[in-house]
């Protein structure tokens, strides 16, 4: 996607790096989060992807992830 904003993300327990055609936080639509022992893809509105190998975890309404 392009242009892609990327804006870098901190919490006491991750990093993560949220991808957005623009510069709201609010409008990514994927994120990488990285963790001490694993890392997640995120997609935003993962919950309409067609996941037929069931690769994609979560069960709250929109998000899903990968987990690495």
């Amino acid at each position: 996607m392009a242009p892609c904003q990327e804006t870098l993300f901190r919490t006491s327990y991750t990093v993560a790096f949220l991808y957005s055609a623009s510069a709201r936080v609010s409008e990514s639509f994927c994120h990488i989060s990285v963790h001490r022992q694993h890392v997640n893809l995120a997609f935003m509105r993962g919950s309409l992807l067609p996941d037929a190998n069931g690769l994609l975890v979560g069960d709250g309404a929109w998000m899903r992830h990968i987990h690495v």
